[in-house]
């Protein structure tokens, strides 16, 4: 909890003081840093009281509430890394590069509205006729009803099941499109190209230049960024994966509710939380801006810590303005 916390506050603060890394794809890994940084700040604390205290008895309007902020932020997550992947999809197999600011920020606004949309049944769970809520952190001796399973297994699937099958296939498609890529440059650079020195060289009896073929494009830099957004894919799938088909099986299968399944569900949500502590992760092993950013950040915090002076570089020295050169000296 206290590594989600931290680390991705960490990149919330980088985006927002660094002019640089507010871009349209890092607007959109901060609205995932900070649906985070929520859930590890509400839904962890009181999933660690029903640990310590299975027995307390909660509020149902508590239960409820927990509920709809867990599935909102999950979904939010999701749903802003299909965009993620979506915005790579258009520019790998398209060569479109669509996503803008403007744009981002509305996509943001968008996936925090039908989130919450989709969220909002649950206030109408009652322990008496139907029980909407995840029943992991409040479960409620109730008859299993025809609306709850519904209810369920249509929220799982268009929050978690459908963006992920999405996810698959923008990748598989990314994936294919680089790989023929790959294949041209390969085949081009393993290659020598005669090119002749003038257009009549072959009939003036000139021989032609073997020079290498060199093909110019940024393909590392592309191909580090793609790898960042699958990375995070499979840290998704995963982590939350277990718990969301645990969670079908839960509502759908027998009432009946042991202390075993209760261990079960809460290994299977502490990992699908996991996933928070290793976004920030990733997000350091692989960007180099937000690398040297964090190191500015500690390095400063420690001087601060410890007193120490920091002394700035110039990058230009004041006398070497005024030195003239030799050339100028005998004019």
């Amino acid at each position: 909890m206290c590594i989600a916390i931290v680390g991705n506050t960490i990149t919330c603060v980088i985006v927002y003081r660094k002019t640089v890394m507010r871009t349209a794809k890092n607007l959109l890994l901060t609205n995932i840093a900070l649906s985070d940084i929520v859930l590890s700040c509400t839904v962890m604390p009181f999933l660690i009281f029903k640990t310590v205290f299975p027995e307390r008895l909660v509020d149902l309007r508590l239960c409820v509430s927990i509920s709809m902020i867990k599935d909102v932020l999950v979904a939010v997550s999701t749903f802003t890394l299909m965009i993620i992947s979506a915005d790579r999809f258009l520019i790998v197999v398209h060569k479109k590069d669509r996503l803008t600011v403007p744009v981002s920020k509305l996509c943001i606004t968008g996936t925090w509205a039908v989130a919450i949309l989709f969220t909002m049944v649950q206030l109408e769970s009652n322990s008496r006729e139907a029980i909407l809520h995840d029943l992991l952190f409040c479960y409620q001796h109730a008859p299993s009803s025809r609306i709850a399973v519904i209810y369920t297994v249509t929220f799982v699937t268009l929050t978690f099941i459908i963006p992920l099958a999405v996810m698959f296939y923008l990748f598989a498609t990314i994936l294919r499109t680089v790989q023929l890529i790959c294949k041209k440059v390969h085949i081009h650079t393993g290659s020598n190209l005669n090119i002749a020195v003038t257009q009549y060289s072959s009939k003036i009896g000139l021989p032609p230049v073997a020079t290498r073929y060199t093909f110019m494009g940024d393909f590392e830099a592309k191909r580090r960024a793609f790898g960042t957004i699958f990375l995070l894919f499979i840290t998704l799938f995963i982590c939350w994966v277990s718990y969301m088909s645990e969670r079908i099986f839960r509502n759908t299968g027998s009432n009946e509710h042991t202390s075993g399944d209760l261990i079960v569900e809460l290994i299977f949500i502490s990992i699908g939380f996991m996933k928070s502590a290793l976004y920030p992760v990733i997000f350091c092993a692989r960007n180099r801006r937000f690398r040297s950013a964090c190191g500015r950040i500690f390095t400063i915090k420690l001087c601060l810590f410890t007193k120490c002076v920091v002394l700035k570089s110039r990058r230009i020295r004041p006398r070497n303005l005024y030195v003239c050169p030799e050339s100028v000296g005998h004019l």
